[in-house]
């Protein structure tokens, strides 16, 4: 509409028109517009005034928008332009943002602008100086106040009051109080809370409990600051009767049932007076049950949150018992009897439930299942999970679903991870695609798996080294040499190693597979059993009996004595090579080993015989075989 009056009808704009759509933004709180407003008058080059500049910086301090108000604080000071509250606001800003440093540049500036303070600007500076606690620099403001002359009213010694309790300095603030009176200033509310709030934090409840009695004498009402700073302190001083009366304050002056909970108990708890707290809740008489349910839930919660969890244990055998219990209690104490080991309590709590009809919801069921799982009772996990499933509203979170995923896992469930897999997953994060990839690898085909490893590595996560494994293992089984040559970069574990040289042994590609071992010892990566059963095999396979040697020399060096699996390689490996009576000495030298020989270990030496032409030997070994019922 402005560039249409500007293009069509040739109006030249000035400062009102811009300011009477900037005063509309700053009655409605439109933050955005009004700055939208303010960026078009510079483009236009029509010059604020004070009231625009006045407008705008009282729109940015109600919304805390620092990034404008810097901004058009910058331009008021480049177009000279003196705005008192202007300077106010952003002091504000900046102090209630805690950019106490900011702050000060903006006193040092009323000074270099040589500002004309008013009443507000003084207050400013004096609350700036108390919330950072120079309360030497706020002296000095109030005295320049007087000097200036503005009397100080009830909102600037308020504030020094304030000011003072920040840092602990109740005798200054208590001179200041008692000298209100004989310079004709009446205390408020703010004065008498902001007393207690300071008598407070010293932990004088004798003081704070004086200024609470004159308060409510007088008509005014405390804040829940004042109301937890009571609490707090009747705790810490086992003042039950103290307590009791509080709690009917707030009753009285109508504080919501949620501030009641939170600001009555937690003081008795974080003290570990966990007795007193009982007692407050037992000689009040509840007439809303529920209610007082919420009261030991919290109880038990702060409890738990604090690590005091015999004490929560204490909270909840002393609760009065009803005919149907509460799902969030249970559910809570479950997880704090799973935490501590206590499993059989948990499940005895589960078993009431069960038996009580009670519905279990998505978070009973998340906490019923991880105690099973913590507890090592993965079969009854499943069962849990079989029920859940049976409920049609039962929505898995992110965090339920990695459990899920986990116990499928470890339960060798493969065709449940499957569905589970194609069926619900919407979220996904770094940890989730890490937990699909680890846990579904055998339950999904290698192509499904490469594209979600692909997708992972696109979204910028990073896959975590059981991940990357877990790929390098599918790739090789699959023998995807070319995948799995791609990804060869990052840190490999053993089972990569061993399983890339497994395969490309097996498929012959013997370059890749000394580069493999290479990378491997180049890595400082131990090798297992297992990598010297593969090479065993593999150099058998490919009859380098000098290699066979050596790695048996390395077996050795290293403490490790062969296994079955190792003795039953190297008879293979004798035969590939020839050396048919070292074979033999084979199946001997196990026996002195304390291991016995098996299926496997006959059928090679028998096959080792017959490639090189011993039949009878071999025919010996075969009968010899079937007496031993293998």
């Amino acid at each position: 509409m402005i560039r249409e009056m500007v293009r069509d009808s040739g109006c030249e704009l000035n400062y009102r028109t811009f300011n009477t759509l900037i005063y509309a933004c700053y009655k409605n709180g439109l933050v955005d517009l009004g700055a939208k407003w303010f960026r078009m008058m510079l483009d236009y080059k029509v010059r604020p005034n004070v009231a625009t500049f006045g407008m705008l910086m009282s729109l940015y301090q109600k919304g805390w928008v620092v990034e404008e108000a810097e901004f058009t604080f910058s331009w008021m000071r480049n177009l000279k332009i003196i705005c008192q509250s202007a300077y106010s606001a952003m002091i504000t800003i900046y102090t209630r943002m805690g950019l106490y440093d900011k702050a000060e540049d903006v006193i040092h500036f009323l000074r270099e602008d040589h500002v004309v303070l008013n009443r507000e600007n003084w207050l400013v500076l004096l609350n700036a100086y108390c919330q950072q606690g120079k309360l030497s620099d706020a002296e000095q403001v109030l005295c320049a106040m007087r000097e200036a002359g503005f009397s100080p009213s009830i909102v600037a010694y308020n504030t020094m009051i304030t000011g003072y309790g920040r840092v602990s300095s109740m005798d200054h603030a208590e001179t200041l109080f008692q000298n209100l009176k004989q310079i004709g200033v009446e205390p408020d509310e703010t004065t008498y809370r902001s007393l207690i709030e300071g008598w407070g934090r010293t932990g004088n409840y004798k003081q704070a409990k004086l200024y609470y009695m004159e308060m409510k004498r007088l008509g005014f009402k405390p804040n829940s600051s004042n109301l937890y700073t009571l609490m707090r302190l009747q705790a810490k001083h086992e003042d039950e009767e103290g307590a009791r009366r509080t709690i009917d304050d707030m009753m009285m002056i109508g504080c919501e049932k949620s501030s009641i909970l939170g600001l009555s108990y937690r003081p008795y708890v974080k003290n570990c007076l966990i007795d007193n707290a009982l007692e407050v809740l037992r000689d009040k008489q509840w007439a809303d049950p529920i209610f007082e349910d919420n009261l030991y839930h919290l109880l038990i919660c702060s409890c738990k949150d604090l690590g005091h969890l015999e004490n929560a244990i204490k909270i909840f055998t002393c609760m009065p018992r009803s005919a149907r219990p509460n799902l969030n209690i249970f559910c809570t104490m479950i997880d704090i009897y799973s935490k501590m080991s206590l499993f059989s309590e948990a499940e005895k709590l589960y078993a009431e439930l069960k038996t009580s009809g009670v519905k279990l919801d998505m978070i009973a069921f998340s906490v019923i299942i991880r105690m099973y799982v913590k507890s090592g009772s993965l079969e009854e996990a499943c069962l849990v999970l079989e029920i859940m499933n049976e409920q049609k509203n039962i929505v898995p979170d992110v965090y339920l679903l990695r459990d899920m995923l986990r116990i499928y896992q470890r339960c060798g469930m493969d065709d449940k991870l499957g569905k589970l897999y194609y069926k619900v997953f919407e979220i996904w994060d770094e940890e989730m695609y890490n937990c699909v990839i680890n846990c579904c690898a055998r339950a999904l085909p290698v192509d499904e798996l490469s594209r979600l490893f692909d997708e992972m590595l696109q979204r910028g996560f990073a896959p975590n080294t059981i991940t990357f494994n877990v790929m390098l293992n599918a790739y090789g089984k699959s023998r995807l040499f070319e995948r799995q040559g791609k990804y060869f970069g990052w840190r490999v574990s053993l089972e990569a190693y061993n399983c890339m040289l497994d395969v490309y042994g097996k498929e012959g590609e013997m370059e890749k597979f000394r580069s493999v071992l290479q990378r491997m010892k180049v890595s400082n990566c131990s090798s297992d059993q297992y990598t010297y059963n593969i090479l065993i095999n593999i150099y058998g396979e490919q009859g380098w009996i000098e290699e066979v040697a050596g790695v048996l020399t390395e077996l050795k060096e290293c403490g490790i004595r062969p296994d079955l699996c190792s003795y039953n390689t190297l008879i293979k490996a004798y035969g590939i090579a020839g050396m048919v009576e070292d074979a033999v000495a084979l199946v001997k030298e196990m026996r002195e080993n304390g291991i016995e020989p098996d299926r496997i270990t006959y059928a090679n030496l028998i096959t080792a015989l017959r490639k090189n032409d011993m039949y009878l030997e071999a025919v010996k070994w075969s009968l010899w075989m079937k007496q031993m019922g293998l």
